[in-house]
């Protein structure tokens, strides 16, 4: 059996509003700059987040886990000409576990 799943709730980036937290769902594609409490990266190629990671040890998580699917928890500081906000938390999946 397959099934389709949509997401009802996902908002186009042109109707995100400055000031509002929205759950953004993606991967890191890049990181722009890798500094103890100031972290910036780039997430789907196109939006741009400010974290503050308050150790070297969370950044190399952070950095470990760039290509996994994560939600980020961001407040939308600018929308032109790009998107940049200010990510608060993060949340990834689990890792599927492989035995054999």
């Amino acid at each position: 059996m397959e099934t389709t799943h949509k997401i009802s709730h996902a908002l186009p980036l042109t109707d995100l509003k400055v000031g509002q937290t929205y759950p953004m769902f993606g991967i890191i594609t890049r990181f722009i700059r890798e500094v103890v409490g100031d972290v910036v990266v780039e997430i789907n190629n196109s939006i741009t987040l400010s974290m503050t990671i308050s150790t070297t040890e969370a950044l190399e998580l952070l950095k470990s886990r760039a290509f996994d699917p994560g939600i980020f928890m961001s407040q939308v500081t600018a929308t032109e000409p790009t998107v940049i906000a200010t990510c608060d938390k993060v949340v990834f999946g689990k890792r599927p576990t492989h035995t054999h």
